[in-house]
């Protein structure tokens, strides 16, 4: 488990109440083997697994982040121009799309 403490996402990130934190868990079907992959101090949203089961993705800060359900340090996805995104985003079938929704009211996909 990687745990972020301190101002890790961009300008727009949203903060806990003190001593709060945020985790992105996974957790069985059948609601065992919990693991907590993933620990913040800001507000993490709406994680999404990648079509190859590879990545799970999540909105923090305005930007889209991914992190290896094994763990480990979260990468920010490139979404060129766009930095004011809200917490929704679909990912395509084929993974080689992210739709993203932006705090401006648009709907934009991303490669």
């Amino acid at each position: 488990m990687t745990t972020l403490m301190g101002p890790t996402f961009a300008r727009l990130g949203r903060s806990l109440a003190r001593g709060q934190r945020a985790e992105l868990t996974i957790i069985g079907i059948d609601g065992n083997d919990r693991r907590v992959v993933f620990v913040a101090d800001e507000v993490i949203e709406a994680p999404n697994w990648t079509p190859d089961g590879r990545w799970l993705v999540f909105n923090a800060g305005g930007e889209l982040w991914r992190v290896a359900p094994e763990g480990g340090g979260p990468e920010r996805i490139d979404t060129g121009h766009l930095h004011d995104l809200n917490n929704d985003h679909v990912i395509s079938p084929d993974g080689g799309t992210i739709y993203v929704s932006s705090n401006d009211s648009h709907l934009y996909a991303v490669p």
